[in-house]
């Protein structure tokens, strides 16, 4: 709930997170198939350089909506229109998927690059020899411009607005590669950024997008707010996948504000989605290179509370190093310390080692299988807590295989909820629900995964179950009144939490789940009390004590009521939050949020990257990516010296008032 708080929040105002600093100012980051279904202008330029752009005005295509049918038509007709319609809105995204890049609708030699058929793009584009005798130029005896009689500018202005009208009329007529002749003639005459832009477009009807980013990136040095060469080259970057380029030009073209804000946010979305899949792709293939690290003590302490006890060692022999090893290992593993859960992820590894070699001498030890496969089962959680679910897994089936245990079976569940079937999750409860009836982590967890699927009643039933085998069991109590709450009962939510604060007079976990609560019922006052009280607690336990949820829930509850005192307040509870769980999720991404909102970019794109790595989820790997993807962009576009002068202009407005 408390993330909620803050993601939430920063998303409402920042949107993508890109251009932050002018978001405020105006509707900047925006994009989409804008582009390719309204805008009308043609897509090479009819006009001299100097000239206005025709984007602006280019909305009015006729061809860029199909018209709708006047009243009088009947209703079927009106029917196959409105099928007509969404058939050809379809046709255009898939094309704009695709990647359409050149440019308009309303010019049918021109259409949407990429899209036209082999036999279209052959059609047209048979090179021929281009004979310049008919345009009235001075030509050489081999039939070349005789530059030597273009002496003066004017003249030079004239002959090259022949070349660039005659290599219109060979684009339209999809002879490209004649038009690109043309074009690049005019351009050894002058370097006029128009030249560039139409010979780029010749390039996107060709399909070749390396040279429409070279000829674009040419006119962009010669002409800053091009924001036609813009576009097409953030659609040439996009098809050659190459989306962070597209990403800073979209949000170039923002600033410029030539085009549609909406559109252009629905154009960032799509190309900001696609370089997040590619980063998670190939974080993935990173992940095969495993990682030694855990990716959060917090998280794993916090999981472990929720255990009702440790495996048993039965055959636990004082006498044996490698049983005092295991028993210590596991003693440290529910420690709540960082320096315990530390030495666990190093010492089981070794645990297990050790009880391998000795199984592997006497292979029919039931005891030596029992402890291995408490020692497996442990190195799997850890597995787990690594982001790695393959080795987890591996683990996790040769520990039941040795010896099942209830834990074994639980962690196994989880692992199987993320990506398993719901036999293979609820079976493993059952399994071991039927091995210990009165062990309340299968109750326990069992009941989260209903909560989590909103089958409250179920999860309510098990909730209690857990409660009723261990009425020592913290979190079920926290459950059942969260579960409470929502279920609509403020009041008897707030009953059931004042009961468990009764019996668990020193639980930090209730206060912080509490305050929770009347932080989304509005009750900022109280909620802050009980957050202070889990503070308090949670500072009592000791710099050991590795859990920062309250200093983080305090954070977001404060930043969701935006006062600049509760800005600085918030800001320095995650800074100690993240100097105590420095591999805490929630902490480093809230704090890099902050970060972003304070202008420290650098330190926001440092938080970010490391956040995407502790992430667990997809789900936070993809709000990680975002962000960090957001800032980079906003960076560049900071140092980019046209770009940081333009931000500076709009907020300059916006600063003056309409």
């Amino acid at each position: 709930m408390s993330e909620d708080h803050s993601l939430g929040t920063f998303i409402t105002r920042n949107r993508t997170a890109i251009i932050t600093t002018v978001a405020a100012a105006t509707t900047v980051i925006g994009a989409g198939y804008y582009y390719y279904n309204n805008v009308a202008g043609k897509s090479f330029d009819e006009s001299d350089a100097d000239s206005s752009s025709s984007l602006k005005s280019s909305s009015s295509s006729p061809s860029s909506s199909t018209p709708s049918t006047a009243g009088s038509a009947s209703s079927a007709n009106k029917k196959k229109k409105k099928k007509q319609q969404y058939k050809q809105k379809k046709k255009l995204e898939k094309q704009a998927e695709n990647a359409a890049i050149s440019g308009t609708l309303d010019e049918q030699a021109v259409g949407v690059a990429g899209t036209e058929s082999s036999k279209d793009k052959q059609s047209g584009t048979k090179s021929e020899i281009v004979d310049l005798s008919n345009l009235g130029v001075p030509l050489t005896s081999t039939g070349d411009i005789d530059m030597t009689q273009l002496t003066t500018e004017e003249e030079k202005d004239k002959i090259t607005m022949k070349l660039k009208e005659q290599g219109n009329v060979y684009f339209k007529n999809k002879e490209y590669e004649n038009a690109i002749k043309l074009y690049t003639t005019a351009l050894n005459i002058k370097k006029d950024p128009v030249f560039l832009s139409n010979r780029s477009a010749c390039y996107v009807s060709l399909g070749e997008y390396e040279k429409v980013v070279e000829d674009c990136s040419a006119a962009l040095e010669l002409k800053r707010d091009y924001s036609k060469c813009l576009l097409r080259r953030a659609s040439a970057y996009e098809i050659l996948g190459n989306y962070s380029e597209s990403m800073f030009d979209i949000s170039a073209l923002s600033l410029l504000g030539d085009f549609n804000g909406e559109s252009i946010e629905t154009m960032l979305e799509r190309v900001l989605n696609k370089q997040i899949t590619k980063v998670l792709e190939e974080k993935v293939k990173d992940a095969t290179t495993k990682t030694e690290e855990l990716s959060s003590f917090s998280d794993l302490a916090s999981f472990f509370s929720s255990l009702s006890s440790k495996h048993d060692l039965k055959h636990y022999n004082p006498e044996d190093e490698d049983d005092v090893l295991l028993a210590k290992t596991i003693d440290d593993l529910y420690s709540q310390s960082a320096k315990g859960l530390s030495n666990a992820n190093e010492n089981f590894p070794k645990c297990v080692s050790r009880f391998e070699k000795k199984l592997a001498e006497s292979p029919k030890d039931e005891i030596l299988k029992e402890k291995l496969a408490i020692a497996l089962s442990y190195q799997g959680i850890l597995y787990f807590f690594k982001n790695d679910p393959t080795s987890a897994n591996a683990v996790f089936e040769k520990s039941l295989e040795l010896f099942p245990t209830v834990n074994t079976y639980v962690f196994f569940a989880l692992l199987k909820s993320e990506k398993g079937s719901s036999d293979e999750v609820f079976g493993s409860f059952a399994k071991a629900i039927e091995l210990d009836p009165k062990d309340p982590a299968p109750y326990y967890h069992r009941a989260q995964l209903y909560f989590v699927t909103n089958d409250l009643k179920k999860a309510g039933a098990d909730f209690e179950k857990a409660k009723e085998v261990d009425p020592n069991h913290v979190f079920s109590y926290i459950q059942i009144a969260c579960l409470t709450y929502k279920e609509g009962s403020l009041t008897d939510a707030e009953t059931l939490f004042s009961q468990a604060l009764r019996k668990f007079p020193d639980n930090s976990d209730i206060y912080v789940s509490y305050a929770e609560v009347l932080a989304d019922s509005k009750k900022y006052e109280k909620s802050i009390e009980n957050l202070d009280k889990a503070i308090e607690l949670e500072e009592k336990a000791g710099n050991e004590n590795v859990s920062a949820n309250a200093l983080i829930t305090k954070a977001n509850i404060l930043a969701s009521n935006p006062t600049v005192e509760n800005f600085v307040e918030a800001s320095q509870l995650l800074e100690k939050a993240n100097e105590k769980s420095p591999r805490n999720f929630k902490a480093k991404i809230s704090l890099g949020q902050f970060k972003l909102q304070e202008g420290d970019l650098d330190e926001a794109l440092k938080l970010f990257e490391e956040s995407i790595d502790l992430a667990m989820s997809t789900e936070d790997k993809y709000i990680a990516i975002k962000l960090h993807e957001g800032v980079k962009t906003q960076l560049r576009l900071k140092q980019d010296p046209y770009m940081s002068k333009r931000i500076d202009e709009l907020l300059a407005q916006y600063a003056m008032g309409p």
